[in-house]
């Protein structure tokens, strides 16, 4: 249902926000002390000057065909989520800097914080701008079904932020829809919306618009606490909107088609964001704090693998596919891992590589184990003995190619690191083992991917491979480190 709703009775027309079918005469009575709460019209956008703040206010209630609405005035002109969709103008462009002007008069005059709703702010069709009482609004908000409130109300908004810093995220949410076509964050349920807002890479906005300002597009990243700079204040907004590059720009930039690459790199953002929150929401039971933890990862990642795609092996070369997959252990980042492989290929190191990630998690939290370093930054420290962490990941890769052509196949050495060994007697701290791999390369009609990976050899780590003088005795205790 559109809202607000122009509703004609008794020839008058009037402003509608439908408050739900059932209410007694208590309800009634709050519904209309509540309707008298403040919004504000923002008129008067010449250059030079702050603009004009004038107060707006609901009138009350009327019943229409069993149904209450909360009613006012009608204003002709069109609602905030209604701009965004339109086609480019100069119009757009206009608006979307009278938004940031108005916002930055309102937080100063009447100490407005928020929040931003996509259906409470209006354009009106004599340039002047509307803002629906918040109060109003949002206690209306629980009549709303869940998609609408998701549309108008949870995609505006930061979970963390507070009064002009939610402002400034509200601008930057508009005109990343504008740019892009899209909007940055959405999801089904409320949850969604702020886990994306917590983790989702954004693609930029000069992905989908090359031709974008590279100030505004870094300007949008920065307000949806993105990217390295600062997030803009809303005067900054305004003085940005107000420059004739960004006025250009959203006056002409109208819903790109996403090139290929950007859209591989929205895809590979929303696998992340997938990956990411999925881990995060079932670490706990997944891990199985004990004996569990291999048969719940064995089962976690053919899931993980079979949801996540496309790969982010896409358009890389056979060499390039067994570097990342290598790349990636020491990263305990198994998705590019998942995506290098094909069926069984590497399944073990994956699902070792996962659960050393998960157990980091948990030693960040303060309920897991000694602290997960990788391997090269324990070998920038210079190897030392015995390290009052754990290490995993591997050093010393070397990397040939013995078969070249259609059916590519690599051998790789290296020296892997890991608490995790059971089938070798280790003498060295932290514990390693000198692994020799064979790995064969198939296409698959899009990308490159291991079919197999043998292991060839798996050793003790020599003692010289750690400083001398740190070296453990030769009679010394074998195991694992703690």
């Amino acid at each position: 249902m559109e809202r607000p709703l122009r509703l004609d009775l008794e020839g008058e027309a009037l402003l509608a926000i439908p408050a739900g079918p059932r209410h007694n005469q208590y309800s009634l009575a709050q519904l209309g002390a509540v309707a008298q709460s403040d919004g504000w019209i923002v008129s008067d956008f010449g250059a030079g000057h702050s603009p004009t703040v004038g107060i707006w206010r609901f009138a009350g209630y009327r019943h229409y065909r069993g149904q209450v609405y909360v009613v006012g005035s009608w204003v002709d002109g069109v609602t905030l989520d209604a701009a965004l969709g339109e086609p480019p103008s100069p119009a757009r462009s206009r608006r979307l800097h009278r938004l940031a002007m108005a916002l930055e008069t309102l937080a100063d005059r009447v100490d407005f914080t928020g929040p931003i709703q996509g259906d409470a702010v209006v354009f009106t069709d004599d340039d002047r701008l509307l803002l629906l009482p918040p109060t109003v609004m949002q206690r209306l908000n629980g009549v709303k079904p869940p998609a609408e409130r998701l549309a108008s109300v949870e995609r505006y908004l930061h979970p963390h932020r507070t009064g002009p810093d939610q402002l400034a995220f509200a601008l930057g949410v508009a005109i990343y829809r504008v740019l892009c076509g899209r909007y940055p964050f959405d999801g089904e349920s409320e949850e969604e919306v702020h886990d994306r807002v917590r983790r989702l890479q954004l693609v930029s906005p000069r992905a989908f618009q090359p031709s974008a300002p590279v100030e505004l597009s870094d300007a949008v990243l920065a307000s949806l606490g993105q990217g390295a700079q600062a997030a803009p204040t809303l005067s900054a907004w305004s003085s940005l909107l107000g420059g004739r590059a960004s006025a250009v720009a959203l006056a002409e930039l109208g819903d790109p088609p996403p090139a290929a690459s950007t859209a591989a790199e929205a895809e590979q953002a929303e696998r992340r964001f997938a990956r990411s929150r999925f881990l995060d929401r079932n670490w706990r039971r997944l891990l199985g704090w004990g004996a569990g933890a291999t048969v719940a990862l064995a089962i976690l990642v053919p899931i993980v693998g079979r949801a996540l795609a496309p790969p982010v092996t896409r358009g890389l070369q056979p060499a390039e596919v067994v570097e990342l997959f290598y790349d990636s252990i020491n990263a305990l980042d198994t998705e590019p891992m998942e995506d290098a492989v094909t069926g069984d290929a590497g399944r073990a190191l994956i699902n070792e590589t996962l659960h050393m990630f998960l157990e980091s998690r948990m030693a960040l939290a303060g309920r897991g184990p000694t602290r997960v370093v990788p391997a090269p930054e324990w070998d920038e420290l210079g190897r030392p003995a015995a390290p009052p962490f754990r290490v995993y990941g591997i050093t010393d890769l070397e990397v040939r190619v013995e078969q070249d052509g259609t059916q590519p196949v690599f051998a790789a050495r290296y020296y892997f690191w890991t608490p995790n060994v059971e089938d070798v007697t280790v003498d060295v701290r932290p514990p390693g083992l000198v692994v020799t791999e064979r790995l064969r390369l198939r296409w698959n009609g899009k990308d490159w991917a291991i079919e197999r990976l043998e292991s060839l050899e798996r050793e003790p780590v020599p003692a010289a491979a750690l400083p001398a003088d740190d070296s453990p005795d030769a009679g010394g205790s074998g195991g694992t480190a703690n």
